[in-house]
């Protein structure tokens, strides 16, 4: 697996709202569409580049803030650790795929979404000392048959 671009975008992950409507015209929540033009912007700004035109993979990693209190469902062994724990709440983790998608489109790095042909996705908690972002790696595949 070649690694063809990665980035972090810090901050909380942001699930790809459900398209709300109003007055007969449908749009996309600002909560979404202000982290995903934001997303974009730095998407763009550092992969420079001609859009790719062939299937690729998507690998996204959502760390999210870390609570202040311990989760009563989570170990405490595990959480003096101080590494990665999974997060199984919400937000759901395919809606923050869905607008880490629109977001490469919209910077550039592939001309649609529907290239993405394999992906691979986890959503943890911040390790201690961590900031909460979303890392994301677009890597070469090989040819779909």
């Amino acid at each position: 697996m070649r690694v063809l671009f990665s980035v972090s975008i810090l901050g909380d992950p942001v699930p790809k709202g459900r398209p709300r409507s109003a007055g007969g015209k449908v749009y996309t929540p600002p909560r979404t569409r202000r982290w995903e033009a934001a997303a974009a912007q730095i998407i763009a700004l550092q992969w420079g580049a001609a859009e790719l035109v062939r299937p690729v993979g998507l690998s996204v990693v959502a760390c999210h803030r870390r609570p202040k209190n311990r989760p009563k469902t989570i170990a405490p062994e595990l959480w003096a650790l101080g590494s990665e724990l999974y997060r199984p709440s919400k937000p759901d983790l395919d809606n923050v795929i869905k607008a880490v998608k629109d977001a490469i489109e919209k910077g550039g790095v592939v001309a649609n979404d529907s290239q993405i042909c394999e992906l691979r996705a986890r959503k943890v908690i911040a390790a201690k000392g961590a900031e909460p972002c979303v890392i994301i790696h677009v890597y070469e595949i090989g040819e779909v048959p």
